[in-house]
C-alpha cells in the first residue's frame, strides 16, 4: 500500500500536469473528461490535500502539548530550586545577624 504522502504527491503532480501540460490521457482515449468527472477528481485531490494538512496539524498540536507539559515540569523544578536557594541564603543571612 502506498503512503499518504506518496498518493498526495502523485495526485498534485498529476493535477498540475493536466492543467499546464499536454492532455495525454485525452489524446490516448480519444475524448475529454466530462465536467462532472473533472470536478470529482479536483474534489478528491482537494480532500487528500486537506486530510494530510489536518493530520499534520494534529501531530503538531500533540507535539506542542508534549512540549508544554515538559516546560511546565521544568518551570516547577526551577521554582523549587529558586525557593531552596532563597531559603538557604535567608538562613545564612539571619545566622550572621545573630552572631554580631
Amino acid at each position: 500500500m502506498l503512503s499518504t504522502k506518496t498518493i498526495t504527491t502523485v495526485s498534485i503532480t498529476g493535477m498540475l500536469g493536466s492543467l499546464f501540460g499536454d492532455r495525454v490521457v485525452a489524446n490516448v482515449v480519444g475524448g475529454e473528461m466530462p465536467w462532472f468527472a473533472q470536478f470529482g477528481l479536483c474534489g478528491l485531490f482537494g480532500f487528500l490535500l486537506w486530510w494530510n494538512m489536518e493530520r499534520g496539524d494534529r501531530r503538531t498540536a500533540k507535539g506542542m502539548e508534549d512540549l508544554k507539559d515538559e516546560m511546565g515540569g521544568m518551570r516547577s523544578d526551577l521554582k523549587s530550586g529558586q525557593d531552596t536557594t532563597h531559603r538557604l541564603l535567608s538562613e545564612a543571612l539571619f545566622q550572621n545577624r545573630g552572631v554580631k
